[in-house]
């Protein structure tokens, strides 16, 4: 970035950082994630604005009364049994925004974890996190 390095930033709120088509976010002075940024992007912006400011989401096929997958149920049976306030966003009624976080999250498949911008996990990791503990830490 040659004159434009911002050197050390410290900071107690999350922010949107951009230069150049890319978006830096930026939450307690560490860099969370980069992106480049897709101002037409209707499932980017979304995205963005339900994992902002520092959120717990639950992005699952169906709703958490009614789930549409085991997987997805099980996310929301873990969650409730540690307390952690969360929201949902049911993909199956937004197609464009599954179809985004599929692409964000190749290797995985929902129900997709996020706190903030952050990708926590998917089943597999939540549970993992349910077994050791570390899921009661995920209160906001």
């Amino acid at each position: 970035m040659g004159n434009n390095a911002l050197g050390k930033v410290v900071i107690k709120f999350i922010f949107t950082l951009t230069f150049r088509n890319v978006e830096c976010y930026l939450a307690y002075g560490q860099l969370w994630f980069v992106t480049l940024k897709m101002e037409n992007s209707q499932p980017f912006n979304r995205f963005r604005n339900l994992v902002f400011p520092e959120k717990v989401v639950l992005f699952m096929k169906g709703t958490p009364s009614f789930p549409t997958c085991g997987l997805s149920s099980g996310a929301c049976l873990m969650l409730k049994k540690c307390n952690v306030k969360f929201e949902w966003v049911d993909l199956l009624q937004d197609p464009e925004l599954y179809a985004f976080l599929r692409e964000k999250n190749p290797s995985t498949s929902p129900p997709y974890l996020y706190w903030g911008p952050k990708f926590i996990g998917s089943y597999d990791e939540i549970t993992h996190m349910f077994e050791n503990g570390q899921l009661r830490n995920m209160r906001t």
